[in-house]
């Protein structure tokens, strides 16, 4: 048996083991989106939700037809950016943002700047 290490690209989404910010030993496995590496052992990553919450955070609605391995119609969250170590990816791929909805997320960082 091999040890699986992930290795995630920017726009790629894949599950994660997010801890809840301000409580480090609390969090949950959940879709993220990779937006970039850090160093070998840490990446910049967007939570994705299954909740609307524009009310509390700036989001961006993935399309249905994205292609992506999603259960729920989805959000990325952009705030705040969570670092992620890679010991907390899990070895799930479930694909990459397709260009209309990488267009939004970038829209959407722009007018957050």
């Amino acid at each position: 048996m091999t040890n699986t290490i992930p290795n995630p690209k920017k726009w790629e989404v894949w599950l994660a083991y997010l801890r809840f910010k301000g409580f480090e030993n609390v969090g949950k496995v959940r879709p993220i989106l990779i937006w970039e590496k850090v160093n070998d052992s840490v990446f910049h990553v967007f939570k994705i939700t299954s909740k609307d919450i524009s009310d509390k955070y700036p989001i961006v609605a993935i399309q249905r037809d994205s292609g992506l391995k999603l259960v729920k119609n989805s959000y990325v969250q952009l705030e705040p950016i969570f670092d992620l170590p890679i010991s907390d990816f899990k070895p799930v791929c479930l694909g990459v943002l397709n260009k209309e909805n990488r267009m939004a997320v970038n829209q959407a960082l722009e007018l957050l700047c």
